[in-house]
């Protein structure tokens, strides 16, 4: 998927909600965007992954049943939104509640980005050679390290914008 901002997507996502009456039928389309590295270390195998950036939009209406179609690209996203079905006077088939707003991007004392893969890496050895060598009970030892970074980004035809950034690592 092309690199868009928040405010683009949110822009997108709002046009095309719009064109689903609540009234008719309920509508909400999702942007979710996964990267990660995967950094592991073994007395026989030293692994090293990187994801970056993979996303997809899924759409979905409900008008008596669930519909839903799935993108990888943006630019697809607009055309393919008609081949959703459309509706009268279905929406109240489904509970409709007050929209609500959320921007919240967390952010790590120290990103993610400022701290090279190469010295992750040596990082990585120096904890795995400590933990081999710290005392000789220890036979088989593995280090792994993990990060990822989740961006999600919500819209439906009830007036609810969330958008969520979210780092996490693990070790």
């Amino acid at each position: 998927m092309n690199d868009k901002s928040c405010n683009e997507i949110f822009s997108n996502f709002e046009e095309i909600s719009n064109n689903f009456n609540r009234r008719n039928q309920y509508f909400d389309i999702l942007y979710d965007s996964f990267s990660s590295i995967n950094i592991s270390k073994s007395h026989s195998t030293e692994d090293i992954s990187v994801n970056l950036k993979k996303s997809g939009i899924v759409a979905r209406t409900f008008n008596g049943t669930w519909n839903e179609i799935a993108f990888d690209d943006l630019s697809d996203l607009k055309k393919g939104i008609n081949k959703l079905p459309k509706a009268k006077n279905k929406g109240e088939e489904i509970t409709e509640y007050k929209g609500w707003k959320l921007n919240k991007e967390i952010i790590p004392k120290i990103p993610f980005s400022d701290i090279p893969i190469e010295e992750k890496i040596d990082k990585i050895r120096e904890i795995y050679n400590f933990t081999q060598n710290y005392d000789e009970r220890i036979v088989l030892s593995r280090v792994s390290y993990k990060e990822t970074n989740t961006t999600r980004i919500f819209v439906n035809n009830e007036g609810s914008i969330l958008r969520q950034v979210i780092p996490r690592v693990k070790l």
